[in-house]
């Protein structure tokens, strides 16, 4: 007879408070650093493949990508000098947060490319029509997320970015003489940010 037991949903909760009782008087970072030393202790750390990853904008999926290009955010700031200090800005004065144009693209796939076409159509009637909310306010754009999986497909990050529009999209250019190579769809998309 086995010696190893399967922990029970009460085994795990105990756990957690003991855990909880253990950080209650740890700083924030103190903290943080006692979780990732606990996850890192496990056998099977969850490390994203850059190849696995898909995208969904609103409640609507829109599939697994080849490539997303662009997720990145810059910081600008502009430094401040003091008379007389020549060596060194006294501080860095905070300009503006810039996100990239997110670049997304993939194979054509039934199911998948004609989730995008129905979100671009949706898109196209409210860009046509000045869409309003009920507040009169102008559409804000939709909240799109971008998920990172691991190599059995979970979710190791989430990217939510925030008044997403659309800004391009190009379909495979087509030629009967060519290599017959996959046909790619390209969807290029602006936004707010994620952070925010």
């Amino acid at each position: 007879m086995s010696d190893i037991s399967t922990p029970t949903f009460s085994d795990e909760i105990t756990a957690e408070v003991a855990s909880q009782k253990t950080h209650a008087g740890l700083s924030q970072v103190e903290r943080d650093h006692a979780e990732r030393d606990a996850y890192a202790g496990r056998k099977e750390v969850a490390l994203g493949i850059n190849a696995r990853f898909f995208v969904s904008v609103g409640n609507l999926s829109l599939g697994a990508w080849k490539s997303c290009k662009g997720l990145s955010v810059t910081f600008e700031s502009e430094p401040l000098y003091e008379g007389g200090n020549y060596e060194s800005p006294a501080a860095m004065l905070a300009k503006q947060l810039k996100y990239n144009t997110i670049t997304l693209q993939r194979a054509m796939h039934p199911v998948d490319s004609a989730a995008v076409q129905k979100w671009l159509k949706d898109r196209a009637r409210s860009w046509m029509h000045q869409w309003w909310d009920i507040n009169d306010q102008v559409w804000p754009g939709d909240t799109m997320a971008i998920t990172l999986g691991d190599s059995s497909m979970h979710a190791v990050a989430t990217w939510n970015l925030n008044g997403v529009y659309p800004s391009k999209w190009s379909g495979p250019e087509m030629d009967a003489m060519g290599s017959g190579a996959v046909a790619l769809e390209t969807l290029e998309l602006v936004h707010k940010g994620f952070l925010m």
